[in-house]
């Protein structure tokens, strides 16, 4: 299971990347978007984590760059407020499977990686031809 990290904070990142790599993941930490991107472009991942509290729009370029270049990749997107509450993420970022709120245990994050990483999750897509 490969599985990329995008977080502001490079501790937080590599922290976590420690506690997935102990289940046998394979995971890259990005802080930013020209980094993730750069990583998505020649990577295929089964999964991203992503900071929805990114410096600027990045999170939601992030978002819209995977939308169009990896649309079956699942975005589980890391919330530390209320305010996403209510779908926000969803509605905007189409790629969006699940919201995390910080802080999280970490069994609850490696099950929800798991969970959506461990199997490709299809997008429905009509048959041109």
């Amino acid at each position: 299971m490969n599985i990329l990290i995008v977080h502001g904070t490079r501790e937080t990142g590599d922290f976590w990347a420690r506690a997935l790599e102990r289940d046998g993941a394979l995971v890259t930490v990005a802080t930013g978007f020209h980094e993730a991107r750069k990583h998505l472009f020649f990577n295929a991942c089964d999964a991203m984590i992503l900071d929805l509290a990114l410096e600027g729009e990045q999170a939601l370029e992030l978002s819209d760059y995977a939308a169009v270049w990896r649309p079956d990749l699942p975005i589980l997107g890391l919330i530390s407020s209320r305010l996403h509450a209510y779908g926000q993420p969803f509605a905007l970022m189409p790629n969006v499977r699940h919201l995390i709120s910080m802080p999280a245990r970490m069994d609850d994050l490696k099950a929800i990686v798991h969970s959506y990483g461990g199997k490709t999750i299809p997008t429905l897509r009509a048959k041109v031809g």
